[in-house]
């Protein structure tokens, strides 16, 4: 079902002519071995995958990182691997478990740590604004090759972080 619903999306945005696709806040185990399937059968465009993560090693169904990683890269369609939408505290081991499972550049984006109520449409919970220079350089020193933000870090904090580059 899955590959049946993304394979005319995809095969939509390839007809656009990308450089590269951003197949981003993949949230299980199953997704990511799909989307490699998807992109192994357009030949014309690479992606980067990133995933969404509950904890320092695991995307958010249980799946751990790596195993999703090699996954996702055993068509060699994928340029890069990155962790989206996921609580700051856990990006430093999810960028130690990438790098065991990956060679290919590894991105970072994550949200503020807060949690997303969508019965209410509100965010609760303890979280960041900004991301704190010293998490940021601990990032970079475990092969981050690119830092942004998702849910919560707002347009100042970007601004704050293209500062540090």
């Amino acid at each position: 079902m899955i590959a049946e619903s993304q394979r005319s999306r995809i095969a939509e945005l390839v007809a656009a002519g990308p450089d590269l696709l951003a197949v981003e806040t993949i949230p299980n185990g199953r997704e990511a071995a799909i989307f490699a399937e998807l992109l192994a059968e357009l030949p014309d465009v690479e992606a980067f995958v990133s995933f969404c993560c509950r904890d320092g090693a695991s995307l958010s169904d249980g799946t751990p990182i790596e195993e999703a990683i090699r996954s996702a890269g055993r068509t060699g369609r994928v340029a890069a691997f990155g962790v989206n939408c996921t609580p700051p505290q856990h990006v430093a081991s999810l960028l130690e478990a990438a790098q065991r499972a990956t060679e290919l550049p590894l991105l970072v984006y994550p949200n503020s740590g807060r949690v997303w109520d969508g019965d209410t449409y509100t965010w609760s919970g303890v979280g960041v604004d900004r991301l704190p220079g010293e998490l940021v350089e601990r990032w970079r020193q475990l092969g981050a090759r690119a830092i942004g933000g998702c849910c919560g870090i707002g347009p100042q904090a970007i601004a704050e972080l293209a500062r540090m580059s």
